[in-house]
C-alpha cells in the first residue's frame, strides 16, 4: 500500500494494512482534492473501496480501534464494552486474553500496570490458577477504570510539554500533558510500570530517576527536538548534571536524558497529586495483600515514625553543643576569623547554619552528628531499609550526616543487629567433623604436606616437607629451600624406597595439582 499512495500523500493520508485516513488541515476544497488524489492512485493500481466501509468528510472517525477527531483520541466504546462484558477468567487462557483485550488501551488508563499485579502473578510459571477475592477486585478495579477514560488531546508542538513523574517504591507512573491557551491541562498519555525484582531495591533517587527515564523512552516520538519540562517531588533530581555516579546504569540514564532539550522543577509532593496517584494503589483499594504465613516477611518492614527520634532531631544543636568535639569546632568557628577558617585545613569544611554545625563534602553540605544520636539514626535507617546491609546504610547515613568513624560505627552496629543475625544466611564455612583415618597395613595411606615458609637458617631452608606413613606413624621430615613440586617428588621417590605406598593424601595445595606431580 505504501509503494501504491507513494511519498507525495504522506502530509495528508495514513495507512495501516488497507485501512486509510485522509486528514486535512484547511479547506473544503483542499480536502477533497486530497480525497481525490488518493482515490486516484488507487484506481490506477486497479484497487476499489467498498463504500459501505467509507466515511467522507468527517470531524470524527473510527480507526484501529480509535476515535479520532479534531480535539483527541477516544476508545472505541465498541471495545469497551467487551472488556465490560468479559467474564471471570477461569484459566490462564481466558485471563491472557483479557489483559491482551486491556493492554491495548493501557494509555487511557492511570496506574495501569500496578492495577493488574495480582492478576499477572497468576501468570507466573509454576503458579496454579486459583481466583479468589483478592483477584476478583482487581478484575472489577481494572472494569471500572475503562467506563472512566478520558480523552486524550494532539500534541501543539508549538508549545512546550510538561512531563510529570512519580516514584512509589512498588511502581512508577507519569503523565504527559500541555498547558493551553486557556490555562488547562490537555493530556496527551499515561505511563505506568510496576517495579520488580532488583528495580525494589533501587534507591529512592534511582527510582524517581527511572520514572522519569522510562517516561522519557515511551513519549520520545513526542519529546525529541521539542523542550520539555520534568516535575518531580524529588529534590535530588534537580541536581541530574552534578550527580555523583555510583554505578553505570545511573551514568547510561544521564547520557540518555542528554538527547532531550529538558528543564527539571521541583514540585511539592501536595502539587504532584497527579503522578503520585498514578504511582501508587487506589485509596480504597488493598489490592495485595501480604501472605501472613510467609516466613521471611522480615525482608520488609514498614516502621511507624520514632517519635522520640524526631523531638532529638529537632534539639539538634543542644545536642552538638553536648558533645565535646562538636563544641569545641564551634567555639572555633565562633571565635576565628572568616579568612583563617577558609585557609585552615582542620575547619574549613565546617561551618555554623541557624546554630547547627554543618560539614561539607564533594557534593554537599551535610550535618554534623553528635555522638548522642548517632546510634539512634543507624537503627532507625536499617529499620526503615528493611534490615539492608551495610553498603546501602552508609551510603543513605553519608547523604545525610558526618561524623568521624562513620562507617566503622554503622558496620559494627549492624553486625550486632539481633534480627539480621537470627534470619540472614551465614556466609561462614563451617569445617565438617574430624575423622579417623583407618588403615589396615603399612602403606595403605600416605600423607604428605609443606611446612613453612620459616625464616632461613644457616644453609637456607625455608620449608619442611613432612610425610607420614598412616598405619606405622612413621614419618620422615625433608628441608626445601623451595616449596616447588620437583622439589616435592623428589623427597616422595627417596620415601618410596622406604615404604611404597598406595594412595598418598595431601590438602590440595599448588605443588600437589600441578602437571609434574601427576607425571
Amino acid at each position: 500500500m505504501n509503494l501504491i499512495l507513494g511519498p507525495e500523500v504522506q502530509e495528508f493520508c495514513v495507512n495501516y494494512l488497507d485501512d486509510l485516513a485522509i486528514i486535512t488541515t484547511g479547506t473544503l476544497d483542499k480536502h477533497l482534492e486530497h480525497i481525490d488524489i488518493v482515490l486516484s492512485k488507487l484506481n490506477k493500481a486497479g484497487l476499489t473501496c467498498n463504500l459501505q466501509k467509507c466515511e467522507f468528510i468527517c470531524k470524527e472517525i473510527k480507526m484501529l480501534g480509535f476515535i479520532i477527531s479534531t480535539e483527541g483520541i477516544k476508545t472505541d466504546p465498541d471495545k469497551i464494552r467487551a472488556i465490560q462484558e468479559f467474564p471471570a477468567p477461569k484459566k490462564i487462557k481466558q485471563l491472557r486474553a483479557f489483559l491482551g483485550l486491556c493492554n491495548f488501551y493501557r494509555r487511557f488508563i492511570p496506574n495501569y500496570s500496578e492495577s493488574i499485579i495480582p492478576l499477572c502473578e497468576l501468570l507466573k510459571k509454576g503458579r496454579k490458577f486459583q481466583w479468589s477475592g483478592k483477584e476478583q477486585k482487581a478484575f472489577d478495579f481494572i472494569k471500572q477504570q475503562f467506563i472512566n477514560t478520558i480523552q486524550l488531546h494532539h500534541p501543539d508542538f508549538n508549545k512546550p510539554y510538561y512531563l510529570q513523574t512519580d516514584c512509589s517504591g512498588v511502581g512508577m507512573a507519569g503523565v504527559l500533558y500541555q498547558i493551553d491557551d486557556n490555562n488547562e491541562m490537555r493530556i496527551l498519555g499515561y505511563h505506568s510500570k510496576a517495579l520488580k525484582g532488583p528495580e525494589l531495591n533501587w534507591s529512592v533517587t534511582e527510582q524517581e530517576f527511572y520514572a522519569v527515564i522510562s517516561c522519557l523512552k515511551k513519549f520520545e516520538t513526542y519529546l525529541r527536538g521539542s523542550k520539555v519540562i520534568i516535575l518531580t517531588d524529588h529534590k535530588a533530581l534537580l541536581f541530574i548534571n552534578n550527580m555523583k555516579l555510583f554505578n553505570g546504569r545511573v551514568t547510561r540514564w544521564i547520557l540518555y536524558i542528554e538527547q532531550f532539550n529538558y528543564e527539571v522543577q521541583h514540585i511539592s509532593g501536595r502539587r504532584n497529586i497527579v503522578a503520585d496517584v498514578l504511582s501508587r494503589y487506589p485509596p480504597d483499594g488493598d489490592l495485595i495483600q501480604e501472605d501472613k504465613n510467609n516466613s521471611l516477611e522480615i525482608a520488609y518492614t514498614e516502621s511507624e515514625p520514632n517519635i522520640e527520634l524526631i523531638k532529638k532531631l529537632k534539639s539538634l544543636s543542644v545536642y552538638q553543643l553536648q558533645d565535646s568535639k562538636s563544641l569545641a569546632i564551634i567555639e572555633k568557628l565562633k571565635t576565628l576569623n572568616t579568612s583563617i577558617i577558609k585557609h585552615n585545613n582542620k575547619f574549613k569544611r565546617y561551618s555554623l547554619k541557624n546554630d547547627v554545625l554543618y560539614y561539607k563534602t564533594n557534593l554537599q553540605e551535610v550535618i554534623y552528628l553528635p555522638k548522642a544520636l548517632r546510634q539512634d539514626i543507624i537503627k532507625q535507617v536499617h529499620v526503615e531499609k528493611g534490615h539492608q546491609g551495610p553498603y546501602k546504610v552508609i551510603k543513605y547515613v553519608r547523604d545525610r550526616f558526618f561524623w568521624k568513624g562513620l562507617t566503622k560505627d554503622i558496620k559494627n552496629q549492624l553486625r550486632a543487629c539481633h534480627l539480621c543475625q537470627l534470619s540472614k544466611k551465614s556466609n561462614i564455612t563451617y569445617v565438617g567433623p574430624c575423622k579417623s583415618i583407618i588403615t589396615e597395613n603399612i602403606g595403605d595411606i600416605v600423607i604428605a604436606d609443606l611446612y613453612g615458609p620459616l625464616v632461613s637458617g644457616t644453609f637456607g631452608y625455608t620449608f619442611i616437607f613432612v610425610i607420614q606413613d598412616s598405619f606405622s606413624k612413621f614419618f620422615k621430615l625433608y628441608p626445601l629451600k623451595q616449596s616447588t613440586a620437583k622439589s616435592v617428588v623428589t623427597k616422595v621417590k627417596h620415601f618410596v624406597e622406604i615404604i611404597k605406598p598406595k594412595a598418598i593424601m595431601t590438602d590440595n595445595g599448588k605443588q600437589f595439582v600441578s602437571n609434574h606431580w601427576k607425571q
